[in-house]
């Protein structure tokens, strides 16, 4: 068995994604298989995924976190390679299992990043303009920055690499797993090989719903500040809270819950410049690390 895709689920029907994912195995007949996990999804999401055929199913009995269902999938793959995609992916070209078999087959790499395309969305959907504005590069980009464009939703990695360099499950909720995931390959100097094979991100979230997986986010940010700060130094938010700490004016503006509101007004409106988002997660940030423990806030969506 040559690739393993490898698709952890939480709370998100997958049946489309594993259909069209079948369908090229069924037409082309490589060596692929197709493992869900389930991470402690509602009944309702578990009862319409467990229907799907074409694939090995897994349901774990309670929610592990981002990280640590990844790390299982070791544990059940049987492929060299394991293609991790995220569960609100699609399939956006026919030849998408077999490019990443070329790849392979041409220079054995340690790690293959296919990218993502956004779905089409409304101009003032923030989830749809940040990825655009932040996330979306061209492979010129990509080939300068393989570790800062690296994202979890649509890659591949030799298991050997895999079983060394893992998912830091002290990350158990949403955000910068990824972040970390490729620090650590670049601090090992494992290469990102960047393949132009995208799939489409189908998440079409609204503001209110992507402004709280934001906030997790940013306390994800805060917790690796406080717990474990040499995957997180480099992050830029990280390094201007750390540097505005110092001058009272800024923390005593962003404690300011008019001011804070305002903001959020803003962006929930969806067309205010981004930088309004960066500032609001500045202010949270701020906030955030000056207490001693980072108190727990909505997890927003685990997908």
């Amino acid at each position: 068995m040559k690739l393993s895709v490898c698709i952890p689920v939480y709370n998100f029907s997958v049946g489309d994604l594993v259909e069209a994912l079948a369908h090229e195995i069924l037409r082309d007949e490589p060596a692929v298989e197709i493992i869900v996990v389930d991470d402690g999804s509602d009944e309702k999401f578990k009862t319409e995924n467990r229907k799907i055929k074409n694939c090995r199913y897994h349901e774990l009995p309670q929610n592990v976190g981002r990280s640590a269902v990844r790390n299982l999938f070791l544990g059940y793959a049987n492929g060299d390679y394991l293609l991790f995609l995220d569960c609100d992916a699609k399939v956006i070209s026919d030849s998408f299992l077999q490019d990443y078999l070329a790849a392979i087959d041409r220079s054995m790499p340690a790690v293959l990043y296919g990218g993502f395309v956004p779905a089409k969305d409304e101009a003032n959907n923030l989830r749809y303009r940040y990825s655009l504005e932040r996330e979306i590069h061209p492979m010129e980009y990509r080939l300068k920055h393989p570790y800062e464009v690296f994202k979890t939703i649509n890659f591949a990695v030799r298991k050997d690499i895999f079983r060394k360099f893992h998912f830091d499950e002290c990350i158990r909720h949403y955000g910068y797993e990824d972040f970390v995931f490729a620090k650590t390959l670049e601090e090992n100097s494992i290469d990102i090989l960047q393949l132009d094979n995208p799939v489409l991100h189908d998440d079409r979230e609204t503001n209110e719903i992507f402004l709280r997986k934001t906030e997790r986010a940013v306390r994800t940010l805060a917790e690796l500040a406080k717990s474990h700060p040499q995957y997180v130094n480099d992050v830029r938010l990280l390094k201007a809270a750390q540097k505005l700490r110092k001058t009272p004016l800024l923390p005593l503006l962003f404690s300011n819950t008019i001011f804070r509101d305002m903001v959020k007004r803003k962006l929930l409106i969806g067309n205010a410049s981004l930088r309004w988002l960066d500032l609001w997660k500045l202010g949270m940030l701020l906030r955030l690390i000056q207490h001693k423990t980072v108190e727990d806030g909505p997890d927003g969506d685990e997908k």
